[in-house]
């Protein structure tokens, strides 16, 4: 056989691996919408948080879509000279399941030096949160979805309100609904500090 033939057979085989045919038409992986929280309040905030956008991007099987604005905010729950937090929230696709995900965000923010003390609230240099994964409902050691403070986060909402106001959490209540219900219960601008 000769080398462009091989070339052809090769080519063929890879598009037989990457795609399953259905009917004629080439079955894609199954993409689903997720949204993750970014914040960061030690060294450079906005480098930290367009750091991780970029490294969540350039995952095999992740594909970054938009980011919101990012915003100010103050840290609750913790010392009080304790510097702002900048947040915002990143929309993005994904073939893998929530674990695998939620795995490959927590080797991002170790990648870039975050530390986990004991005993609660810290300032960090990155924080990366699974807020939503499309439909998905659970609670399994160190991953509930949707996340579980992310109603009565400020700092959540406003960000993933930009990108998807009409999304219906579960429950039936909007995003921009349950912004707007944070807001006017003035819960603060970070809720709950936990994880």
């Amino acid at each position: 056989m000769d080398r462009t033939a091989q070339s052809i057979q090769r080519l063929y085989h890879i598009y037989q691996s990457v795609f399953v045919m259905n009917n004629g038409a080439p079955n894609y992986p199954q993409m689903t919408t997720v949204y993750i929280a970014l914040g960061s309040n030690l060294g450079d905030p906005r480098t930290n948080l367009e750091r991780a956008v970029a490294e969540i991007g350039a995952l095999e099987g992740v594909r970054a879509m938009r980011v919101s604005p990012f915003y100010r905010t103050k840290a609750v729950g913790m010392e009080e000279n304790t510097p702002d937090f900048l947040n915002g929230v990143l929309e993005a696709e994904t073939e893998w399941e929530p674990r695998q995900l939620l795995d490959a965000l927590l080797r991002i923010e170790k990648q870039m030096g975050r530390l986990r003390p004991a005993g609660g609230c810290a300032s960090r240099i990155i924080d990366l949160d699974l807020l939503l994964y499309g439909n998905d409902s659970r609670q399994e050691t160190s991953l509930e979805l949707p996340h579980p403070r992310m109603r009565e986060r400020w700092f959540a909402l406003k960000p993933l309100a930009d990108l998807a106001p009409d999304l219906l959490l579960p429950g039936g209540e909007t995003v921009r609904e349950a912004l707007a219900r944070v807001e006017e219960e003035d819960l603060g601008l970070c809720g709950s500090c936990g994880e």
